[in-house]
């Protein structure tokens, strides 16, 4: 099937991602997707939905038969939403940085204060692990200051 090398490039490109990436990705030889890039040969449906898949496009896309390069529509995002999302997917850095945050495990609490009219507002908010370590040994009332 005959791939479009610039959409593929265009694709790698805003994943971050190089021939050696996508090959081990995809289980496709390197040597494949070299050649899929230099249009010796294109790849055939199997390739082409694994490609798709790592590369997160539609393979319509791929091939040129469809403007639509997201294989999943996302309405509703802001513009600041897809630039922070192109950002991810062009700046290794900014990728470093969120992938770190992503991967932190989070641990959810609850917790309730009594305001100073005597109520009680209950409330809930996800903390890291690392959060949650320094708040298990803070003291837990004034006198323990």
């Amino acid at each position: 099937m005959k791939i479009n090398v610039e959409r593929l490039k265009k694709a790698m490109q805003e994943c971050g991602m190089t021939q050696a990436q996508l090959s081990r990705k995809t289980g496709i030889t390197k040597t494949a997707i070299s050649q899929y890039l230099s249009e010796c040969f294109g790849p055939g449906d199997k390739s082409l939905a694994k490609i798709a898949k790592a590369l997160d496009v539609s393979e319509g896309w791929l091939i040129g038969c469809t403007d639509t390069q997201s294989k999943i529509e996302q309405p509703g995002l802001t513009e600041r939403e897809r630039l922070l999302i192109s950002k991810y997917r062009t700046d290794p850095g900014i990728r470093k940085a969120i992938d770190s945050l992503l991967d932190k495990p989070t641990v959810e609490i609850f917790r309730a204060a009594k305001s100073e009219d005597g109520t009680i507002a209950p409330t809930s908010e996800k903390i890291t692990e690392e959060q949650l370590r320094r708040l298990n040994d803070a003291p837990e009332t004034d006198e323990e200051l």
